[in-house]
């Protein structure tokens, strides 16, 4: 139950921020990757994504950790309660608009 409650908060999550974030849905398991946009982040974008995703309390496996492009994280929904989850995404979505590169004034 508290699975598929996660996996469900995460769905709408990807959903509400796909400008930024793109997912194949896991159909079994704890997490997910997600993948920061390509036209939404470039490079130093990504890196100021983790900066701030880590200084909101929120902790994210960097894809580069795993074989992956660093634009790839790991986000785990299955353990987290529906509260903590949401907590956690909704700094990461502070993080992805903080960073984005898309629509930044220089």
């Amino acid at each position: 139950m508290l699975l598929d409650a996660g996996l469900q908060r995460t769905a709408a999550w990807v959903c509400a921020n796909s400008d930024h974030v793109e997912w194949v849905q896991p159909h079994a398991g704890a997490l997910c990757c997600v993948r920061l946009r390509h036209a939404a982040f470039d490079e130093g974008a990504v890196t100021r994504f983790y900066g701030a995703a880590a200084a909101k309390g929120v902790r994210v496996a960097r894809g580069d950790w795993f074989g992956e492009e660093a634009r790839v994280f790991r986000l785990g929904f299955g353990l987290l309660s529906v509260a903590e989850l949401g907590d956690g995404l909704g700094g990461l979505t502070a993080a992805l608009k903080e960073t984005a590169t898309a629509g930044r004034r220089t």
